[in-house]
């Protein structure tokens, strides 16, 4: 059987089995469910504009020394082929913590009602390693000055698995998924996932009204999900 070949330029944390969490509003908690299938954003179209980029100053120095050589000609070619790759790239974003995290209830879920996933790191491998999902890749994501022209390596998965300093309290582990399809590219594609395999634990946004509960409730009995439903913060009690 052909496994996966992990890219040398990913890297994992030691501890396996440490918690990630993927905060995500009702609807896309509801397609997840309903679709068996995980969300995954291109990222040219994540909220970071910078995503998938090099610093401006790499890029400078870079053009200055192909001008200098007298490849000018590649200067063009290489802009449109970084383009292109970020128009190729997909990404899913989970948080490396041992709780929910009220600064990223506040940045992924400002206003409509959501939830909090719950899993590990080795299930987000068993997604990956599923030969349906075509083997895309995972990595912890990298901090590096990008502002102020700290450089990565050029080419490859670098600026895929690295983020500016600014991000580095996202403490992030992503599965990064480029397939060879043609531009125009979708805006977003999905893996294929079990939901009851891949969710140890749902946690419901803070302030979550008994409405919202009740609902969440339903949808995980309607697609016969058996996982515990807690509160926000670890001191509260799991809803009975």
């Amino acid at each position: 059987m052909i496994k996966r070949i992990p890219n040398p330029d990913c890297k994992l944390p030691g501890n396996l089995n440490q918690n990630v969490f993927r905060y995500m509003d009702i609807d896309k908690f509801k397609y997840l469910l309903k679709e068996n299938k995980l969300y995954l954003c291109r990222i040219d179209k994540l909220q970071d504009r910078f995503e998938g980029t090099y610093s401006r100053q790499q890029i400078k120095e870079d053009n200055e020394w192909l001008t200098k050589k007298g490849y000018d000609e590649v200067i063009n070619s290489e802009k449109l082929n970084r383009i292109k790759l970020r128009q190729q790239t997909y990404v899913t974003c989970w948080c490396l913590y041992e709780t929910d995290l009220d600064l990223m209830w506040k940045a992924y879920i400002p206003i409509k009602d959501g939830v909090a996933i719950r899993t590990t790191v080795n299930k987000l491998i068993k997604i990956c390693d599923d030969p349906n999902n075509n083997w895309p890749d995972i990595s912890t994501v990298g901090y590096y000055d990008q502002a102020n022209g700290e450089t990565l390596n050029y080419p490859g998965l670098d600026p895929f698995i690295n983020k500016d300093l600014h991000f580095r309290l996202d403490n992030e582990i992503r599965i990064i998924y480029q397939p060879n399809i043609k531009l125009p590219s979708p805006e977003f594609l999905c893996l294929e996932i079990n939901p009851s395999e891949l969710i140890e634990e749902v946690i419901l946004k803070p302030q979550s009204k008994i409405q919202f509960i009740e609902e969440i409730k339903k949808l995980l009995k309607q697609f016969d999900v058996k996982v515990p439903i807690s509160y926000s913060r670890d001191d509260r009690p799991v809803c009975e």
